[in-house]
């Protein structure tokens, strides 16, 4: 339902709820209603405050609204059981934030969040949408999650003063704008002025728009990637089919051709796609700074669309002075288990890309297209692009794939790999 007051001051440590309603078997849960309090002064105000979905049912509910004209009803420090979509404030600027089973959804798109010391969330979701959020100091996430939606033409941004520390299965989904591929070449940042570490079990996963290709920077002064955890950007990058297609071409450079047939090509990338009938995806983007995502594979029309592939995505890390240490997985492969049947074009795997001082680590990087299992009909895709320059180079090389999809007939083209070698920078002295 909805609260609303109006007052001059409001204080209390109480309770404000307006919950949805649990939902049974096969039924979706009811949504989050609405609270607002129009007051010009709410500094006494440490109570809770709820509008969130039920919990259960067939399908899930979204978290309802908060409304208030005055930043000081929010805890400039601790935040606990307090669930809502916040509007109304233009920003919010707390000395630090500790966030304890918590939901906070930053959807207005002027809305700025600024933390000048640390940041931490425990069992917490915080999601924020269409720009972004500073925090000066530490970010922590422990048991949570954190969501930067950057679906139009903004650019979400997280800027992190101190290190970010990962922990306890907690996850990072960022999605990027569009960019026109100059100025700035990316659609969404990451910036992390000391290292990134991500416990096990932990996930980071970028998402390239899934039509113009805009992707995500991280900028990092280094990474640490425990066994078991992930930078994840499997069918994260160009779309294969979308709702109101019809036949067509896979979406990106290197899109799967399609044709009022059944026999479709695979999507290609740093490998061309499995030729079939149709013809095949193209090769683009570049051997040394594979900042592209991969590209879609195409389907014969709608019946088939829930069998398409997207490509794989982008991962791309700027750590120019620091240290990288993968012993957990960077995956940017096709969207699904990496196979396609018949009539359905093969998905092309996506792009790595890593500057750093130091690279290391016994973990895995795989850009590899998506197999093909039917004969006759259809293409696998190309393989991606993988490309690391450092100064120092312990990493186990094997452990890269770039490798383009097996298919009984048309396999797809294998993708690039390049390991280059910086130079130490400084001024060079040759006597002779």
């Amino acid at each position: 339902g909805g609260i609303y007051i109006s007052c001059a001051m409001f204080s209390g440590a109480g309770t404000l709820t307006a919950n949805g309603r649990d939902g049974a078997a096969y039924a979706g849960v009811g949504g989050g209603g609405r609270i607002a309090i129009a007051c010009t002064n709410c500094l006494g105000w440490s109570g809770v405050t709820q509008a969130k979905p039920g919990t259960g049912g067939y399908a899930p509910g979204w978290h309802g609204t908060l409304y208030v004209r005055d930043a000081r009803f929010l805890s400039p420090v601790s935040t606990t059981n307090q669930l809502f979509q916040l509007w109304g404030v233009p920003a919010w600027s707390p000395a630090s934030l500790w966030m304890s089973n918590s939901y906070l959804g930053l959807i207005d798109p002027e809305f700025t969040l600024n933390v000048t010391n640390d940041l931490m969330l425990v069992g917490s979701t915080l999601e924020k949408t269409n720009s972004g959020f500073a925090v000066g100091g530490k970010l922590t996430l422990d048991g949570s999650r954190m969501y930067l939606n950057g679906f139009s033409t903004s650019l979400v941004s997280l800027s992190v003063g101190g290190s970010m520390l990962m922990t306890n299965g907690s996850a990072l989904h960022v999605y990027s704008g569009m960019t026109n591929g100059v100025s700035p070449d990316y659609g969404a940042l990451v910036s992390v002025k000391g290292t990134l570490a991500m416990a096990g079990g932990c996930t980071n996963c970028p998402y390239s728009h899934n039509t113009n290709g805009g992707s995500v920077l991280f900028r990092l002064g280094g990474l640490s990637l425990a066994a078991g955890a992930r930078i994840d950007a499997d069918g994260k990058g160009y779309a294969g089919f979308l709702p109101g297609d019809s036949y067509h071409a896979g979406r990106g450079p290197g899109g799967g051709r399609g044709e009022l047939n059944p026999y479709i090509s695979g999507a290609g990338y740093g490998g061309q796609g499995g030729k079939a009938s149709a013809g095949y995806g193209l090769t683009y983007g570049s051997t040394n700074a594979p900042i592209a995502p991969g590209s879609g594979a195409s389907c014969p029309g709608t019946a088939y669309a829930d069998l398409d592939q997207a490509g794989g995505g982008s991962v791309r890390i700027d750590a120019t002075g620091g240290r990288v240490t993968v012993d957990g997985i960077i995956t940017a492969t096709t969207s699904g288990d990496g196979n396609v049947g018949q009539y359905i074009g093969g998905g092309a795997g996506g792009g790595i890309y890593i500057v750093c001082k130091t690279f290391a680590g016994s973990g895995s990087l795989n850009a590899k297209g998506a197999n093909h299992t039917s004969a006759g009909d259809g293409g696998a895709g190309g393989g991606g692009r993988i490309a690391v320059w450092s100064q120092v180079r312990t990493f186990t090389t094997n452990n890269a794939t770039a490798a383009g999809g097996t298919s009984p007939v048309q396999p797809g083209g294998a993708g690039t790999i390049v390991w280059g070698v910086l130079q130490e920078p400084g001024t060079v002295f040759m006597v002779h």
